[in-house]
């Protein structure tokens, strides 16, 4: 098995190899290319995509092959032919998305339902999860089996995709990853999908060669999704413990980079009210970057972090025994938030809620009209604070009934987040709302949310003040919103701040 296993993955590679190159030349010229952007992008010059297309040809060659020779591994192949078969079907799909996606920047709903047709291929042809085992305890999904199923694919083609935002990124944690299911499925007795994962490394390790840093083609999110895909089903064959019954701590454990990534920038998104499909600079690659660690060094670490998690994965099936991929999985996300490299602001964000959400409860019982304030700054190092201090006195003087600032400045990494909002006034509705973009230079910062009661039968002499408020902070947001030298820092105590306001006379407050 292990000659078989080193055949696939040399054929792989060496297809990798001699495919990528032509994959490069044919993205250039119908120009399937990642423009440069200083709003998320950290390229500077135009890097061709579609390197998804030689992985995927490469892993399908080099399983083909394998299929076709005799002995073991082919037989293997053979045996599992409606598998790989619907394998190959969605992964196609997969990457005809991603390709379409690529070239077009397709809406992230439109791209949602590409993703539900490449899944919906294994939901007919009978993959799903219909039970789930966690140390030592069955649960039946029952109903739930196949809405289980699609999400956890969802998850992986996301996570994966997520993180395809730094040379050799996505492509080195693919290789990490599909290795470790590889080795996982072969003790398990799954040859078939320990094939596939093998030839998937082999592909990987072979464009490595030409998107290791700096890049010369980049996966695109035919690449990332496809990765996303295939890891997705393999975890789900690797760990099979019956027809149907998946044990879940191992497949967990080898995801958790991708599970972390993919969760922070959810919570990031969700609780501040932004779009999913907004993209920010608040990734593990993000952060990494920010730490100083180069281009290559930024490689080696998020692969000693992937072999932690992998490792610990292999011990637990090794040694049947689930602690050791819990423990490893805890000790990387442990250490990532404790050190406040990645994680640590988007638990303050959640924890925050989830503790505004308890609190709210019991004000609505009492009937209190306390106020919750909660700031979190997501990156940077910029002095937002001053601002919100400047917008929370107009609502203390006012007495507004909600503030909520959130900020993605992606271009100068830099999140900020912050809402002041009196309890009982969420589903008032005797009250006027606003919404409002915040720009600074001619580039869009973020939004700020402002609501307030009807005073007197009208509301347009406050809504004035609002505007004439950000007429003054409008200094203070290009100050802040300026490129500086590397190591220069903004402050707004330097800035003068007009006086705040006043509501005309005979209206009131």
């Amino acid at each position: 098995m292990v000659i078989s296993l080193f055949v696939v993955l040399v054929i792989a590679l060496v297809v990798s190899l001699a495919l990528t190159p032509i994959a490069c030349a044919l993205a250039r010229r119908y120009q399937l290319v990642d423009r440069p952007s200083t709003e998320l992008k950290l390229h500077e010059t135009m890097v061709p995509l579609g390197g998804g297309v030689a992985v995927f040809l490469a892993t399908l060659l080099a399983v083909t092959v394998v299929a076709l020779l005799p002995g073991s591994a082919g037989a293997s192949l053979q045996a599992s032919a409606a598998d790989l078969a619907s394998l190959a079907l969605a992964s196609l799909i997969i990457v005809a998305v991603g390709l379409i996606d690529d070239r077009h920047s397709l809406r992230g709903r439109q791209k949602l339902a590409g993703q539900l047709i490449a899944i919906s291929v294994f939901i007919i042809t009978g993959l799903s999860i219909r039970e789930i085992e966690i140390f030592g305890l069955n649960i039946d999904l029952g109903l739930l089996a196949v809405p289980f199923t699609v999400f956890w694919l969802l998850g992986a083609i996301n996570a994966v995709n997520l993180l395809d935002g730094a040379d050799g990124f996505a492509t080195t944690i693919g290789i990490v990853i599909s290795a470790a299911l590889a080795t996982m499925a072969a003790w398990q007795g799954q040859l078939a999908a320990s094939i596939v994962a093998i030839a998937l490394t082999g592909a990987l390790v072979g464009f490595l060669v030409f998107n290791f840093p700096p890049a010369r083609i980049y996966l695109g999110d035919a690449g990332s999704m496809l990765i996303g895909l295939v890891i997705g089903v393999l975890a789900i064959r690797s760990s099979l413990k019956g027809p149907a019954t998946v044990a879940l701590a191992a497949p967990l454990a080898v995801l958790t980079i991708p599970i972390l990534d993919s969760a922070g920038a959810v919570a990031r998104r969700w609780f501040t009210g932004r779009s999913l499909y907004i993209g920010d600079r608040g990734h593990l690659h993000h952060t990494l970057q920010r730490r100083g660690l180069s281009p290559r060094a930024l490689l080696v670490g998020i692969s000693l972090l992937c072999a932690v998690t992998a490792i610990g994965a292999l011990a637990s099936v090794a040694m049947k025994n689930e602690l050791c991929a819990v423990a490893s999985a805890a000790t990387v996300v442990g250490a990532l938030i404790i050190s406040k490299v990645f994680g640590f602001s988007e638990l303050v964000l959640v924890t925050q809620r989830a503790l505004g959400f308890g609190t709210s409860l019991v004000a609505s019982m009492r009937n209190d009209r306390g106020i919750r304030e909660e700031t979190v700054r997501l990156q940077g190092s910029r002095n937002w604070d001053e601002l919100w201090s400047a917008l929370t006195d107009f609502a203390i003087t006012h007495d507004l009934s909600l503030v909520r600032l959130d900020l993605n400045v992606a271009w100068l990494h830099e999140g900020y987040h912050a809402v002041r909002h009196r309890n009982e006034d969420e589903e008032a509705t005797d009250r006027w709302l606003v919404h409002l973009p915040l720009l600074a230079n001619g580039r869009l910062l973020g939004r700020l949310e402002m609501a307030g009661h009807i005073s007197n039968g009208v509301a347009h002499p406050l809504l004035a003040l609002v505007a004439e408020l950000l007429e003054s902070l409008q200094p203070c947001l290009d100050r802040l919103a300026e490129e500086l030298p590397s190591g220069e820092k903004t402050n707004l105590d330097e800035i003068e701040v007009e006086r705040e306001p006043q509501l005309p006379e005979g209206v009131a407050s």
